[in-house]
C-alpha cells in the first residue's frame, strides 16, 4: 500500500537519468536522432479506464515514437471535459546500436456529464490520435462521503452462472495524507479469485469534497450454485496528522474504513447448455489451412491450427481441441499450448492446436466441419461457434491427380479383337506373314526347352540371374511396391509392422528400429526422409530411385524385433563396466 500511495504523489516529469552525466547522454541522443532526420512514426491514444462515475477524473494517455517538437491540442476536448492537469515524459534508448524514443503525455479530465461521451482525434506533431470513448455513470445516492476514509465495492453482476466470471471492484476514497496502510484482499469459499492488473489511482468529488482513490479489481468465478458470500473488505493504515504537519518524524494517526459485504445468488447452468459449459462474454473458434505446396501433394503434411478464444474464461475452463479423423489422410495432432491474459479488465483464455494432416491418395480431400457451444452471458442464451468444412485438392508426387487403372497387354488384345470383329481375322489368315510367326514360335519354344534341360542337370543351388531380379516379394508389400506409390508404401509397412507386434507406429523412424536386416531400415529411413524432409529439386527423379531401393530391400519378407531387443540396440553404453568384465 505504502508504495500506492507513493505513486500518487510522485512528480511528473521526473527523469530516470541521472543529474549529470545521464541527462547529457539523454540530450546527446537527442541531437543524434535531429541530425539524422527521424520523425514522428504514429500517434496512439488510450485511457487508464473506460468508464468511471460522474465527479471522477481519469487520465487520457498520448504516446508518440521519435524525436520531435510540439504538444497535443487539446481544444476538442473543452464541451465534454475539463482538464485538470498534464505531465510528459520522454524516454530515450540504445539497444544493439538501434535508437528509439518515445515520448507519453498524461493529461487527467473530469468529465462535465454522463453519458457515453466522445474523445475525438488529436493532432500531435503532424498525426492524429484514434477517437475514443467514455461511459460516465450516475454515482448512486448512498454513495456519499463517510469520512475521511471510507471503502466502495461493486460486482458487475449480482447473480452469476456457476463458472462465470465477474469483476469485484474495491475503491478506497481518503481525503488525507496516507503514510501507509493496508487494503484485505476478497476471500470466499467455493470461488477462484484473482487479481486483475494493477492498482488505478484518480480523484473523485463526493458531496463537494475532493477525494483521491485507489481502485482495485478481481476476477471472481464461483465453483459452486447457490449463495456466495464476499466479506467486507478493511482498510487499516495511518496518516499525517494536522499536529505533526511540518515536523521531520511524525508518527501520525491510525485510521481504517470497512466497506460492504455481497450477497450473490450463483445460478446453475441451464438444462439446455451444451457440455462442456462455456459461460463467456465472447467465444471465437477458429481454423486456418496451410500447405508447402499448391495444390496439396500426397505424403506431404498440411498443418491445420485450431484456435479458441474466449473472454471471460480461464484457459485451464476450455475444452481440448481435437479433430476427426479424414478419410484418405493420417492425422498427427501436435501438443496444444495455451495461455490466459487480461484485456480491458476481463480474463481471456485461449488454447491452440496444430494438426499435421498427411493425405494417403490424390484426390478431393474433405476436411469436416467443427463447431463447439457455448453459453452468451451477455445475451443470456446458449450459442455455438462454428467452423465451416473444407475440401482440398491432393495431387500426386508426379503431379497426376488420379490413377488410370491398370490394363493388361492381354486385355488389349482382347479388346482389339472384338472391336475389329471378323475383319482381323480373315486379313490373319490371308497375310504370308502367319507361316514365319508359325516358324518362329516353333523356335522359341524349342529354346525354351533347351534351356529348361539345362537348369535340371545344374545343382539345386544355383539360381538363374531372371530369378535373382524378380524375386517374389512378401505377401501385403508386394501389390503396393509394384504400384510405387511412396505414401501407399509407408502406410502398408505401418499395417505390416501393426500386424507382426501389435503397436500401431506414427514415425516411420519408430518402425525402422524393429527391423532386423539393415538394408531395410535403412530404405525406410530414406522412405521418411523423402515424404517429411525438405526434399530435392527433382522429386520425380528421386522417387524412382526410392522405388527401386524399397523394392531391392523387401525382396525377403521383414523380420521384426522384440520391443526388448529393439531398446538393446539403440541404448547407449553403460557408464560403468559390469564387475569381471574386461576394460
Amino acid at each position: 500500500m505504502r508504495s500506492l500511495v507513493k505513486n500518487i504523489f510522485a512528480k511528473p516529469n521526473q527523469s530516470a537519468w541521472p543529474r549529470c552525466g545521464g541527462q547529457w547522454f539523454a540530450w546527446a541522443l537527442v541531437a543524434l536522432s535531429l541530425c539524422s532526420g527521424q520523425v514522428v512514426a504514429a500517434a496512439r491514444a488510450f485511457l487508464d479506464r473506460d468508464s468511471i462515475g460522474l465527479g471522477e477524473t481519469v487520465t487520457l494517455n498520448i504516446e508518440v515514437d521519435g524525436i520531435g517538437s510540439g504538444e497535443p491540442d487539446l481544444s476538442a476536448l473543452a464541451n465534454n471535459f475539463r482538464v485538470l492537469g498534464s505531465s510528459s515524459n520522454t524516454q530515450v534508448s540504445l539497444v544493439n546500436g538501434q535508437q528509439s524514443a518515445r515520448t507519453l503525455w498524461g493529461v487527467v479530465l473530469e468529465p462535465l456529464q454522463e453519458g457515453v461521451l466522445g474523445i475525438p482525434a488529436l493532432s500531435v506533431r503532424g498525426e492524429s490520435t484514434q477517437p475514443l470513448t467514455l461511459t460516465v455513470r450516475t454515482v448512486a445516492a448512498g454513495a456519499s462521503a463517510q469520512g475521511e476514509v471510507f471503502i466502495e465495492v461493486e460486482s458487475t453482476s449480482a447473480s452469476p452462472y456457476v463458472q462465470q466470471q465477474l469483476i469485484y471492484s474495491i475503491r478506497l476514497f481518503y481525503a488525507v495524507t496516507l503514510l501507509d496502510g493496508q487494503l484485505d484482499d476478497p476471500r470466499a469459499e467455493n470461488a477462484e479469485i484473482r487479481r486483475i492488473g494493477s492498482d488505478a489511482t484518480y480523484q473523485s468529488e463526493r458531496n463537494g469534497r475532493r477525494y483521491n482513490v485507489i481502485e482495485r479489481r478481481y476476477a471472481i468465478t464461483p465453483q459452486r450454485s447457490g449463495a456466495l458470500t464476499l466479506p467486507a473488505p478493511r482498510f487499516r493504515g495511518r496518516a499525517l496528522s494536522d499536529a505533526g504537519r511540518g515536523r521531520m518524524f511524525d508518527p501520525g494517526r491510525t485510521v481504517s474504513a470497512q466497506g460492504e459485504a455481497l450477497e450473490l445468488d450463483v445460478r446453475p447452468a441451464p438444462a439446455t447448455a451444451a457440455t462442456p459449459w462455456l459461460p463467456s462474454q465472447s467465444l471465437q473458434y477458429t481454423a486456418q489451412v496451410s500447405s508447402a505446396s499448391s495444390p496439396a501433394k500426397v505424403g506431404e503434411p498440411i498443418t491445420l491450427t485450431l484456435r479458441v478464444q474466449a473472454q471471460g474464461l480461464a484457459a485451464e475452463q476450455l475444452p481440448e481441441l481435437i479433430l476427426p479423423d479424414i478419410e484418405g489422410a493420417e492425422i498427427y495432432p501436435d501438443q496444444e499450448s495455451s495461455q490466459t491474459r487480461e484485456n480491458a479488465g476481463w480474463v481471456v483464455g485461449e488454447r491452440i492446436r496444430r494438426f499435421a494432416i498427411v493425405p494417403k491418395q490424390p484426390g478431393a480431400l474433405q476436411i469436416p466441419a467443427l463447431n463447439m457451444g457455448w453459453w452468451d452471458v451477455v445475451a443470456d442464451q446458449a450459442a455455438k461457434a462454428e467452423i465451416a468444412a473444407q475440401t482440398l485438392s491432393v495431387v500426386g508426387v508426379d503431379g497426376e491427380v488420379a490413377r488410370p487403372p491398370t490394363v493388361t497387354a492381354a486385355q488389349n488384345s482382347q479388346e482389339s479383337q472384338a472391336e475389329s470383329g471378323g475383319e482381323l481375322a480373315t486379313s490373319t489368315s490371308a497375310s504370308p506373314w502367319l507361316w514365319v510367326s508359325s516358324v518362329l514360335a516353333v523356335l522359341w519354344l524349342s529354346t525354351l526347352g533347351w534351356v529348361w534341360r539345362l537348369q535340371r542337370r545344374s545343382p539345386p543351388s544355383s539360381v538363374s540371374p531372371t530369378q535373382r531380379e524378380r524375386p517374389v516379394p512378401p505377401t501385403g508389400l508386394g501389390p503396393v511396391l509394384q504400384q510405387g506409390d511412396l505414401s501407399a508404401i509407408a502406410s502398408a509397412l505401418r499395417q505390416a509392422a501393426q500386424q507382426a507386434t501389435g503397436i500401431r507406429f506414427v514415425s516411420l523412424q519408430d518402425l525402422a528400429t524393429r527391423l532386423t536386416l539393415a538394408g531395410q531400415r535403412d530404405a525406410v529411413l530414406l522412405l521418411e526422409r523423402h515424404l517429411y524432409g525438405a526434399g530435392t529439386d527433382d522429386r520425380v527423379a528421386a522417387a524412382a530411385t526410392l522405388r527401386d531401393t524399397l523394392r531391392n530391400a523387401f525382396r525377403q519378407a521383414p523380420q521384426w524385433q522384440s520391443e526388448s531387443s529393439a531398446l538393446k540396440a539403440t541404448a547407449l553404453p553403460s557408464l560403468y563396466p559390469e564387475r569381471g568384465s574386461p576394460h
